[in-house]
């Protein structure tokens, strides 16, 4: 984890943020089929819903910024 922090590594802190989100989004959405299946109020399926298209919004949104950010500069992989 301290290889995060350290200035001018490979390793970055938006990927890491990107890739807790992600999964925050599909732990999320698994909670709201959970909700579907028990026949829950509408309006706790509908938040959890835009909560997960947030986050996973978020975070593929950031590794493509990261992406395009790291190719302009030299550093990406293509």
């Amino acid at each position: 984890m301290r290889q995060f922090f350290i200035e001018g590594n490979e390793y970055s802190m938006m990927r890491l943020l990107s890739f807790l989100s992600v999964c925050a989004a599909i732990i999320i959405s698994g909670f709201a089929v959970f909700l579907i299946f028990r026949k829950a109020d509408i309006t706790y399926i509908r938040e959890a819903i835009l909560l997960s298209g947030t986050l996973l919004g978020f975070g593929f949104g950031g590794k493509a910024a990261q992406k395009f950010g790291e190719k302009s500069i030299g550093r990406g992989d293509s």
